[in-house]
This record gives C-alpha cells, structure tokens and sequence, in this order.
C-alpha cells in the first residue's frame, strides 16, 4: 500500500469537506494551518468519519496502525510506542488489537456517487 504524506492527508480532507456545505463554512480552507490545533482536529473528526487522529503526533491520518486501541500514522511514530520485538509479539493472528487499516474507503465510495 502505498504510504500517504501528510500533503496527500490534507488534500484529501480538504476535498471531503467541500462535499458537506455545513462542513465546508466551518472547516473549509488550508488544513495544513492548523497543523497541532488539538481542537480543531478532534472537532472536525466528532463530524467527519474518514480520518482519526494520531496518538503521538497528533496530525490527522487516513491510514495507518491500530495497536491496542491506540493509533499510529507511520511507523515511527508506532515505535514511539513499541520496538520491533513488542510488534512482532503482539502481532499474532489470535490478537485483534494490532492491525493496518484505513478509515478513508467508505467515504471514497460514497463521493463517487
């Protein structure tokens, strides 16, 4: 999969958010300004359902790792966190709690509409 940078995030959300009108009067413009505003973030994420935010950077993200309930951008900030040892041990196929995903498909599908 390829790996999205923060750029490809934001011009991403910028474009989610011009196809909901109430979103787009409060949240519209130049995401990357407010680059470590917590309340804006977790704001617009309790409206928007296609990103989640960091736990270690705080930046938005589109994809990236669910590790015990915490979630992880790239793989540094994941080992923040964990090293490679802690990974590959809670990694299993029996644990749930250690995963790759994206939160992003379903919106993708529903703007092809």
């Amino acid at each position: 999969m390829k790996e999205l940078t923060n750029k490809d995030v934001y011009d991403f959300l910028e474009e989610e958010i011009a196809c909901h009108p109430k979103l787009s009067d409060k949240f519209g413009g130049n995401l990357k300004e407010h680059e470590g505003d917590d309340e804006f973030w977790e704001e617009l994420s309790e409206n928007l359902d296609c990103f989640t935010i960091c736990d270690i950077c705080g930046k938005p993200m589109i994809e990236g790792y669910i590790m015990n309930g915490s979630h992880y951008c790239s793989d540094a900030c994941l080992h923040e966190d964990f090293s490679d040892e802690q990974i590959a041990e809670l990694c299993t196929e029996d644990n749930d709690e250690c995963y790759y995903t994206n939160w992003y498909e379903d919106s993708i599908s529903y703007n092809k509409h």
